[in-house]
């Protein structure tokens, strides 16, 4: 796999998100890359600001009645959470045998601004933890996701699910090589197929590597600007994980930004 830079791999969550799945990737990419695995929490101030509204309410499954909120209540109940996420990163950072560190700041998820490094690369969850019988959420992750800068993978809970791999790559980009290391890593590792589609007519070009796609053809054109055309393949297809640069993603007036927090594929944004 290529160099990315990264000197640390970050997972990030709140009270509302699971973290399963992006503790045991972080803790996969930071052992491969041999960087530290980090942890944010943040504690969400709009809730505790809520719990100082005299008419708010809180609901449970199988209560009589909503009760009220009370903010010390609150306050326990954010750091429980951050209690139980600090020991799960450690365990799974011990068990690798990474260094590790953990924080925890309070303010607005998706407003920010959170204390990313420019060297993170973030793992993050896009849906919510179950509730209610198991229903899910889009979670305020997958906003943070479509406005970072950073190398990141959004979890949209597909890991357990068979399915391709799809990455967008342009061949003249510095990028390309990367993108194409991450999206074998991530096929080889999972045991999914893999399919390139160059953009802008980059399957033409000397050195656009055929015998990355795994599911039989050449990489297919895709012109850029054909966000539908891109839209609906993902639809159609199989494809679980979507894989494509920065550089990619940010062509085309940043035709490409909605999908990061739209789409219900995992993407990985290199």
């Amino acid at each position: 796999m290529h160099d990315l830079g990264i000197r640390r791999v970050v997972v990030a969550g709140d009270a509302t998100s699971a973290n399963g799945d992006a503790l045991s990737l972080a803790g996969e990419l930071a052992a491969r890359w041999r960087v530290g695995l980090h942890g944010l929490f943040v504690e969400d101030a709009g809730r505790l600001a809520l719990a100082d509204l005299p008419f708010a309410r809180e609901h449970y499954p199988g209560a009589a009645a909503p009760g009220g909120l009370e903010r010390a209540a609150v306050e326990s109940q954010l750091a429980a959470s951050a209690a139980r996420a600090r020991q799960h990163l450690a365990e799974a950072a011990e068990r690798r045998g990474l260094g590790w560190s953990f924080e925890i700041v309070r303010g607005s998820i998706t407003t920010g601004p959170l204390p990313f490094r420019a060297t993170d690369f973030l793992v993050l969850e896009g849906l919510s933890r179950p509730f209610a019988a198991g229903l899910t959420m889009a979670s305020p992750w997958s906003k943070v996701a479509e406005a970072a800068s950073h190398p990141l993978f959004l979890l949209r809970d597909n890991r357990r699910h068979p399915g391709s791999i799809l990455a967008l790559v342009d061949e003249a980009a510095a990028t390309a090589p990367s993108t194409l290391g991450m999206a074998n890593w991530l096929a080889e590792t999972e045991g999914r197929p893999l399919t390139v589609v160059a953009i802008d007519g980059g399957a033409g070009k000397p050195g656009m590597p055929t015998s990355a796609s795994r599911s039989g053809p050449a990489p297919q054109d895709l012109p850029l600007d054909d966000l539908k055309a891109l839209r609906r393949r993902l639809e159609q297809g199989d494809c679980r994980v979507l894989v494509m640069s920065r550089e990619v993603q940010d062509r085309g007036q940043r035709k490409l930004r909605s999908l990061v927090a739209t789409a219900r594929q995992d993407i990985l944004l290199v």
